[in-house]
């Protein structure tokens, strides 16, 4: 004889209702109940796997990417080492730094000797104002060279013996002149009125090369001045004589 379980449902009014289960029907709803139970349980702790898998994942990524940047910051480092030890090695050259006792003995004789030698090195070296006038704006990361004032139409001179490189025009710089040398130095001049030589020209140090004047984006007449040394822009100041210009 099945034995069942019945459940009497009593309403407040109207006819006593009545729901009977088997004992086996119960038997059967509790082990799919229990498997349904076990299967949620499996599925939360596989999600929790996965979640836990998908954070490690985005924190690797990211130290990767922390590490890729890290890497390419010292490659630029390292490229900018490299352009410096040229800097350093020609500045060396040029301006004779090497302190070495018999190297300071030799420049010695040089200079008693043969002072003509260090003056045709000095060719080389802008060490000369490119106009006459002062310094409205000074060298900086931003501004890669100086600004000096000066009254439109002011001769420009060539600060080195070299050759010109450009002489074009420039939507920021107005007429600019490029002079370069076999020294490493390469001379910018901007917002010129006008460039007096052309592109592929010989010019010698103190030769009249352009005319100070506004063009480009400027306020009032002016001249650009910058310096490179192997390709990188370094402060004119350091070169300038400290006389008046």
């Amino acid at each position: 004889m099945k034995k069942y379980l019945t459940i009497h449902i009593i309403p407040h009014s109207g006819k006593l209702k009545e729901i009977r289960f088997s004992y086996t029907f119960l038997r059967i709803l509790l082990v799919l109940l229990i498997l349904l139970a076990g299967g949620c349980g499996w599925l939360v702790f596989e999600y929790g796997n996965i979640y836990r898998r998908a954070v490690l994942s985005y924190i690797l990524e990211k130290k990767i990417r922390d590490l890729e940047i890290e890497k390419q910051r010292l490659q630029e480092l390292s490229v900018r080492l490299g352009k410096y030890e040229k800097i350093a090695q020609s500045l060396s050259m040029l301006l004779e730094l090497d302190r070495s006792p018999k190297k300071m003995e030799y420049r010695v004789e040089m200079e008693e000797e043969k002072p003509e030698e260090k003056e045709d090195l000095l060719r080389f070296v802008p060490d000369i104002w490119p106009v006459k006038g002062w310094v409205s704006k000074g060298f900086s990361a931003e501004h890669p060279g100086i600004d000096i004032s000066a009254p439109s139409g002011t001769p420009i001179v060539s600060t080195i013996e070299g050759v010109v490189k450009d002489s074009r025009w420039d939507q920021d710089l107005g007429w600019v002149l490029e002079i370069e040398n076999e020294k490493g130095f390469h001379i910018v001049y901007g917002h010129n009125r006008k460039n007096l030589v052309k592109k592929g020209e010989k010019v010698k140090k103190g030769e009249k090369v352009a005319l100070v004047g506004s063009t480009g984006r400027s306020s009032a007449p002016h001249l650009h001045y910058e310096i490179r040394v192997q390709g990188v822009p370094v402060d004119p100041m350091q070169y300038l004589k400290k006389e008046e210009k």
